[in-house]
């Protein structure tokens, strides 16, 4: 430590913040500091916080590339390493927000950030007509943006658009975000590269065309080849809670919505085709009228997850074990009511099953179980509530 200090002194580094990835030696053996320094970092967030945009990581390493030297353009930034310099200065923070994803705070300012994932339209409505009116001009039909929502973002503020002044960085990703979400005039690009375009232009009127047509997109294509059968209303709602109980049973509580369609065509070898089934969107089809008693999809993070209902979860199967005096953790409902459970699997003397009932209650945010194991005796264990789920896991569960 102390020789390192030395060199750290020696490359012009005073600030607390410095650790060996801070120096490298130069071909000639001399020693030099490796951006990003401390003040960096500071300067980027403060920006973030101008912008009214909350410093998550991956933003913060956005800002950073943006105000780099050119000669200093990180090639390893990776969130890791970020986060660890964020943690060695005493001029930030690392927060958790309610979403659980970390962010970069400055301690000594206030925070007023715009939430970018809201559905609230705040905005007059000539923004909107304004907007519409661009992009369907001939000079704004033919804009496309790349990079995602931040860099359109901004890409779009650059333009210096008159329904956009007076507008944050941080309002104008919020506008992009409500422009494609809800108002459909800007979208995704039909074609692999991810693109923000205007919508006559975007795979979002593609998909509410097909919708309306209750086809799959695929089938609309030139080179169309079904390669898998299409869920149906009899078939998708039922495969659903199948694949959400077995989640529940190994310990996961909710499915990213982006796997959802992944596991369809492995488990079931069905594609799950929202526009055959009425829907532009995963997300609307999964809340649809007859998935109502089956799932909920839900914001977790900055992305979607959906997640099993109180109904479904009191169809749940308990777990069984051909190991008698074994124990494992599992879930139950809040209002999972024991007392309706079979016993009769509790005398037989190879196989057990977990039954039993609350008991105590220690505050709202525990409650303690107390169950028999077959003919093994009984176990008591910590039940507490996962992220607002609806479900508890037994923790510490133990003959």
């Amino acid at each position: 430590d102390c020789q390192l200090y030395s060199l750290a002194r020696e490359a012009g580094i005073t600030e607390p913040l410095f650790h060996a990835s801070h120096i490298r030696r130069k071909s000639g053996g001399s020693l030099k500091r490796v951006w990003p320094f401390e003040e960096d970092l500071v300067a980027a967030v403060s920006s973030l916080y101008d912008d009214q945009l909350k410093p998550y990581l991956s933003t913060l390493k956005s800002r950073l590339v943006e105000r780099a030297p050119e000669d200093q353009k990180p090639k390893d930034l990776s969130a890791a390493r970020l986060q660890g310099l964020c943690r060695k200065s005493s001029l930030l923070s690392l927060n958790i927000d309610r979403t659980s994803e970390c962010y970069v705070g400055l301690p000594d300012r206030e925070e007023n950030f715009v939430d970018i994932l809201s559905p609230v339209d705040t905005y007059p409505a000539s923004l909107w007509v304004e907007a519409a009116r661009f992009f369907g001009s001939p000079h704004g039909s033919v804009m496309e943006f790349s990079g995602g929502r931040y860099a359109s973002s901004r890409a779009l503020a650059a333009l210096d658009l008159p329904f956009l002044r007076g507008y944050s960085l941080g309002q104008v990703c919020h506008i992009v975000q409500l422009a494609i979400c809800e108002k459909k005039i800007l979208g995704y690009s039909s074609c692999s590269t991810g693109n923000i375009v205007p919508y006559c232009r975007s795979a979002s009127l593609v998909k509410s065309e097909c919708a309306d047509k209750r086809c799959s997109v695929a089938s609309t294509s030139a080179h169309h080849q079904q390669q898998l059968p299409l869920a149906t209303w009899e078939t998708a709602p039922e495969h659903l809670g199948e694949v959400l109980l077995s989640a529940v049973r190994s310990g996961t509580h909710f499915i990213p919505l982006s796997n959802i369609k992944r596991i369809y065509r492995s488990v079931y070898n069905t594609e799950l085709s929202e526009t055959a089934l009425g829907h532009a969107k995963l997300s609307e089809l999964l809340t649809d009228e007859r998935f109502k008693e089956i799932c909920e999809v839900r914001m977790l993070g900055r992305s979607y997850a959906v997640f099993p209902t109180r109904e479904l979860l009191q169809s749940l199967t308990l777990p069984r074990s051909h190991e008698p005096g074994s124990a494992r953790a599992w879930v139950v409902p809040k209002d999972f009511n024991f007392d309706e459970l079979d016993q009769s699997s509790a005398e037989e003397s190879l196989d057990w099953h977990l039954f039993g009932q609350f008991h105590s209650l220690e505050g709202d945010d525990f409650k303690t179980l107390r169950v028999s194991v077959g003919a093994q005796g009984h176990a008591e264990g910590i039940a507490s509530p996962m992220n607002q789920s609806g479900v508890l896991s037994v923790t510490r569960l133990s003959l």
